[in-house]
């Protein structure tokens, strides 16, 4: 026969699985290692490819009066420049993605392991429900 606790457990494990199983489980399913390295080389892909588009449209309205200006000097230190911030906007985006990645997979492993020990707890009062 179910009783109050068993109740409050399996709605507590209802409420984990329909909010927070899915995202959990996937997070916890790779090593801690595995997963923050992998979703901060696709933050920096993104990073790169949002930069990429910043500077083409940059070029591209900026094209009429870059022609009048054009010399190898100014393609060289704009050039420079580019990459330059490119790289400091990698860094900063690195590091901030990985200590994200790093603190969100803590969180998942947390929620995880909560629903396990109600899972653990409700295995026990079936047992002792049982003798």
């Amino acid at each position: 026969m179910l009783n109050k606790n068993q109740i409050i457990t399996m709605t507590k494990m209802a409420t984990y699985s329909q909010g927070y199983k899915k995202r959990c489980m996937k997070v916890c399913s790779f090593y801690k290692k595995d997963y923050v390295v992998y979703q901060t080389i696709m933050s920096l892909l993104l990073v790169t490819l949002g930069y990429i588009l910043a500077v083409g449209a940059g070029i591209l309205f900026q094209l009429d009066e870059l022609t009048y200006i054009l010399s190898i000097d100014l393609i060289i230190d704009m050039g420079i420049m580019i990459v330059g911030v490119y790289a400091i906007l990698l860094i900063v985006f690195g590091v901030v993605s990985a200590f994200y990645y790093n603190y969100k997979y803590k969180l998942s492993l947390k929620e995880a392991r909560k629903y396990y020990q109600a899972l653990e707890r409700l295995n026990a009062m079936y047992k002792r429900e049982k003798k």
